[in-house]
């Protein structure tokens, strides 16, 4: 297919026409495969910093593994809002209202953004007692409480991050974010490197 397919078999379904099963497939390799690509890099992200930071000792990896379930808990507020609202956008997409869907992700960044600085205020707050109130020991409480201070003020601009690349899913770009994906990845590894060793 050409080079614009993605797009026009995109207008079919925005117009309710019926596709062939070859049309289905293309277009679903076309919008997974990307997002199949952001998620590999972002598991493996996540295992580089595993790797990263066992090899800074025992300590360092227990600080962070103490803390590791209240970051999900946080992350994963942020991660829902970010999906309510990229579900409207991907329908009024559907619907072709570009300018409600244009609307909803304005609304949609700034309520992320309001959420997230609220969230980030929480955890600024609690970082310091956090790894007692979870049973840390002595020597780890300090690295956990610090790694939770800096992880907590940096969830807007993870927010933010994470509601634009799900906003540009839900329009069909499936691209964008998958190659911010993998460079944030890379620079990841980059900066972790030069930051920890």
């Amino acid at each position: 297919m050409k080079k614009g397919s993605k797009d026009q078999l995109l207008g079919l379904i925005r117009d309710g026409q019926q596709m062939t099963l070859g049309q289905q497939i293309h277009l679903a390799l076309v919008l997974s495969l990307p997002a199949i690509l952001a998620q590999t890099s972002s598991m493996l992200m996540q295992y580089i910093d595993t790797g990263m930071v066992g090899r800074l000792g025992a300590n360092p990896s227990a600080s962070i593994g103490l803390i590791s379930t209240s970051t999900w808990i946080l992350g994963g507020f942020t991660a829902g809002a970010c999906s309510g609202f990229s579900v409207q956008v991907a329908h009024l997409c559907g619907a072709k209202d570009f300018s409600g869907a244009r609307k909803v992700l304005r609304e949609g960044l700034t309520s992320v953004l309001i959420l997230s600085f609220f969230l980030a205020a929480i955890g600024i707050a609690l970082s310091g007692p956090l790894p007692g109130w979870l049973g840390g020991s002595p020597e780890i409480i300090k690295d956990a409480s610090t790694y939770f201070l800096i992880y907590s003020a940096f969830i807007p601009v993870g927010a933010v991050g994470w509601a634009a690349s799900a906003m540009l899913q839900a329009s069909g770009n499936m691209k964008v974010p998958s190659i911010m994906y993998t460079a944030m990845c890379a620079l990841d590894v980059l900066f972790s490197y030069i930051f920890r060793f």
